[in-house]
């Protein structure tokens, strides 16, 4: 999923005294890559895995924020809304910083068919350069996780399962059955697996 938008300077009389009447329009627009599992997630020993098809959102369903990213302005947003209400409207903003945020899902999000994507671009709109493209990648924001077996579990316990216990999050946790094949996602950061089996 690939996020670009574009920035165009114009000129305009300065309102309530605010700033030196330069104002900037900011058009989002968003783009799917073609293949349908581009979006991968990579462990340190280089192993990939695409993240299924039926699990990427549709780009309408991505929700768009505009947020002032100046020191002594924290968390002040100025925009917020879907990207199907947002495509193709131009955003007014004065010259500055600013940080875009396109993102779908919960970043806390926790369980089966739960992936977190996001898109965080900070970018800057000033008079000198009038007209700008910016461009950002929505990537998993979570971690896609299965388990894999050794050659001797099968054959040596009648029935198992693993449980994935993020440390941060006491609540947080997935639990792979035997026969679950389906991956599972989780916030980033430290998890403890706990392997559960029944001789009998």
């Amino acid at each position: 999923l690939a996020l670009s938008t574009c920035l165009s300077c114009v000129k305009d009389d300065a309102r309530d005294g605010q700033g030196d009447g330069t104002l900037g329009e900011l058009t989002v627009m968003l783009s799917a890559d073609s293949a349908a599992g581009a979006v991968t997630v990579k462990s340190e020993e280089e192993h990939s895995a695409e993240v299924p098809a039926e699990l990427i959102p549709a780009l309408d369903e991505f929700e768009v924020e505009v947020y002032k990213d100046e020191e002594g302005t924290e968390k002040l947003r100025l925009y917020r809304d879907t990207y199907a209400n947002s495509v193709g409207k131009i955003i007014r903003l004065n010259t500055g910083k600013y940080r875009l945020l396109a993102q779908h899902g919960d970043s806390l999000g926790c369980g089966f068919g739960k992936p977190y994507f996001v898109a965080d671009r900070s970018f800057e709109l000033t008079p000198e350069d009038p007209k700008q493209s910016v461009s950002a990648t929505a990537m998993l924001g979570n971690v896609m996780l299965d388990v894999a077996y050794s050659e001797n579990v099968p054959g040596s316990y009648y029935d198992w399962y693993v449980i994935v216990r993020h440390q941060d999050h006491k609540k947080k946790s997935l639990k792979f059955t035997k026969d679950e094949t389906r991956p599972g996602f989780i916030p980033g950061g430290n998890v403890v697996v706990e392997f559960y089996a029944d001789l009998t």
